[in-house]
């Protein structure tokens, strides 16, 4: 801490050794008690960088108006933290590291109707070659393997909604 700090804080009620020195001990535990903790987090954060996991506040001894302060000193808390991580998203955002869930569903969605129409297309395309090789009639075998082509698909898309 800087001299002018420490003389405010003396100034507010830091004990001070009768010699002018500071017992860092009891300094600590004064500035514990007495200093507005989200104050303190504010000017450590100017220093670091903070972490990812907001921190616990530490409960706080003394009657309802403790807790009370208590309460209100992790409310503060936890409003900063999730600014900050507001923050952290809207920057991933505009770097193109997260996306919308819309977009993702918009996305799956095309990509699911790309596939079902690439294997309906299919069963079209091979049924000629089928027929001609076990000598069947080509419309009949078409209605079959289209029957079971989507009823394949059919299941496929419920287990795929089963898993949301």
């Amino acid at each position: 801490m800087s001299r002018p700090r420490i003389t405010q804080l003396a100034a507010k009620g830091l004990p001070v050794t009768p010699d002018g020195k500071i017992d860092v001990g009891a300094a600590l535990e004064w500035m514990s008690r007495e200093l507005d903790p989200t104050q303190r987090v504010a000017q450590s954060k100017a220093k670091a960088r903070p972490a990812l996991v907001p921190p616990v506040p530490a409960p706080m001894d003394g009657d309802a108006d403790g807790e009370e302060d208590g309460d209100l000193i992790a409310a503060r808390t936890e409003h900063e933290w999730l600014k900050v991580e507001r923050a952290r998203l809207a920057l991933e955002r505009d770097k193109g590291d997260v996306a919308p869930w819309a977009e993702i569903d918009r996305v799956l969605f095309e990509h699911g109707r790309r596939h079902r129409d690439a294997w309906l297309a299919w069963s079209q395309r091979v049924v000629p070659d089928m027929a001609a090789e076990l000598k069947v009639d080509g419309g009949t075998l078409t209605a079959v393997l289209r029957k079971y082509v989507t009823a394949h698909l059919q299941k496929l898309s419920e287990a795929a909604n089963a898993g949301r």
